[in-house]
């Protein structure tokens, strides 16, 4: 045997772990997915409210719309249930901003159209009082995994300390 030959027949088990190392790696890479606000696409924030409404919800709106320029993404905001019949397709994530009790907003088709472009490919968020007084829309109740009936009442106490 020529040397030559030897060597390859030593070398085969680095040669064959090389290989397999090789196709694992060009096989199996994938490239991670570009999640910064570039790429989510586009967002309506819905901050329309059926009950008790947040004084925090217009800053917040606010916030998000100064974050529409930062992050150069396009987010726009409305409070007119219309909307949702109307423009909803145009959009990749709806945000529920404090939006409580959307059964007294939304009318059936309103609630089908989100449940639709949902089922589509739509994200939704619901920020804080989004999760309000939702049982009435049992398919929204589901996908939010629960309901909040509001805060607690105010209960007066008296706090004894004794000082040592």
């Amino acid at each position: 045997m020529s040397y030559s030959f030897k060597f390859l027949l030593r070398s085969m088990p680095l040669l064959l772990w090389v290989l397999l190392c090789s196709f694992e790696s060009s096989v199996f890479a994938h490239e991670e997915a570009d999640r910064s606000p570039k790429n989510i696409g586009t967002v309506l924030v819905f901050s329309g409210t059926g009950w008790y409404r947040h004084p925090e919800t217009a800053a917040i709106n606010g916030w998000l719309a100064r974050l529409s320029d930062d992050v150069g993404m396009q987010i726009d905001i409305s409070e007119n249930p219309k909307d949702i019949t109307t423009i909803l397709d145009h959009y990749d994530v709806l945000i529920f901003n404090n939006s409580n009790e959307l059964i007294k907003l939304f009318d059936k088709q309103q609630q089908l159209k989100i449940e639709n472009w949902y089922h589509a490919g739509g994200g939704i968020v619901a920020l804080h009082a989004a999760l309000v007084h939702q049982t009435e829309w049992e398919w929204f109740s589901e996908i939010a995994g629960c309901d909040f009936n509001s805060d607690s009442e105010f209960l007066l106490f008296i706090s004894l300390i004794k000082w040592l």
